[in-house]
């Protein structure tokens, strides 16, 4: 058996299901990025790992894929998300918010912010929500470019990632 591509997403079709395992995640970008967003995420079976703002899901199948129980939430419709069998109890995904998750106090292991903190209104509250549902000895990998303005531009305008580091220090 022949490992799926990083990114890999499955599709119930069975031959759209072949080239989704060939090709993996369509973005470039992102497969590039994989392999280093794993190794930060050190995921060992069984572990709860939240995706914040999963997207089209691509980082939770893979989480899943690598033994971990994944949930993805993120603020798109997700009703038609295909779970395959051997996936099912290992993977969920949610429609909710970032500052508002449905889940109990201390349940996640490691909780992933890929790509996010910018897109927030208020991080403040997501980092509240991220402190509550993480457990005392887990962790958080952050993924944020600076996008073309760089740095100096975002400590000016005091974009919302740079808040959410600024938070991050005071805890």
């Amino acid at each position: 058996l022949i490992k799926p591509s990083p990114g890999y997403k499955p599709d119930p079709v069975w031959w759209k299901d072949q080239i989704h395992q060939i090709i993996g995640a369509p973005m470039l970008l992102k497969r590039l990025q994989m392999p280093a967003i794993f190794q930060a995420l050190a995921l060992r079976p069984g572990m709860k790992v939240l995706d914040i703002g999963c997207g089209s899901g691509y980082m939770t199948y893979q989480i899943a894929y690598d033994g971990a129980i994944a949930y993805g939430i993120d603020i798109i419709k997700m009703d038609d998300y295909y779970i395959p069998e051997n996936l099912r109890g290992k993977l969920t995904f949610i429609q909710t918010e970032g500052e508002t998750m449905p889940f109990e106090e201390n349940f996640f292991d490691i909780i992933l912010v890929s790509e996010v903190i910018t897109q927030v209104t208020e991080p403040e509250k997501m980092l509240t929500e991220i402190k509550r549902v993480l457990k005392p000895t887990g962790s958080v990998v952050i993924i944020q470019p600076l996008d073309r303005r760089g740095i100096r531009e975002d400590y000016q305008n005091n974009s919302g990632f740079i808040r959410f580091m600024r938070m991050l220090w005071t805890i």
